[in-house]
């Protein structure tokens, strides 16, 4: 491998991309293959997933592609994804990830606002009022120490309904 092994995982990424994103309703992140089933119906999603995840296990199979069945969850309505979790509602904020964030300390430096604000900066899809923090954007370097309050209602995620 050129460059030793610093650069394995972007070509891992890179050759599953190849090998499996042309299949319909299959992605894939990292190690992570996710097959998506649709329909107007429960019966008509499985059947769907079912097809694709055949489809995917073909393919597996004619290019040699190995899969750990220790790993395999299969025909699952609400899973945790790339840090979300997904529903058959669509894409949700993992509730563990905004507990964390209203679990942490208050920042009392620029480094501790900019912690905060990349957290948040991550889930704000789920904030209505994410703007709300653009403020605190403002904050340089030349300030040693602040003083400030954030509002735990504000942390609550949307519901898709």
């Amino acid at each position: 491998m050129p460059f030793g092994i610093s650069p394995a995982g972007e070509i891992f990424q890179q050759r599953l991309d190849q090998e499996i994103n042309d299949l319909d309703g299959v992605r894939t992140v990292a190690d992570d293959i996710l097959v998506i089933g649709n329909g107007e119906t429960m019966q008509e999603a499985v059947a769907d997933h079912d097809r694709k995840l055949k489809e995917l296990f073909d393919c597996c199979r004619a290019k040699h592609i190995k899969l750990n069945p220790n790993k395999i969850e299969l025909k699952k309505t609400s899973m945790p994804y790339t840090g979300n979790i997904l529903t058959s509602d669509g894409v949700q904020a993992d509730l563990a990830k905004v507990q964390a964030i209203l679990e942490m300390k208050q920042p009392t430096d620029v480094a501790g606002v900019r912690r905060i604000l990349g957290t948040v900066n991550y889930l704000a899809k789920f904030l209505p009022q994410a703007t709300s923090y653009k403020h605190l954007n403002h904050y340089d370097n030349s300030q040693k120490r602040i003083s400030l309050s954030i509002g735990t209602n504000r942390m609550t995620p949307l519901s898709p309904k």
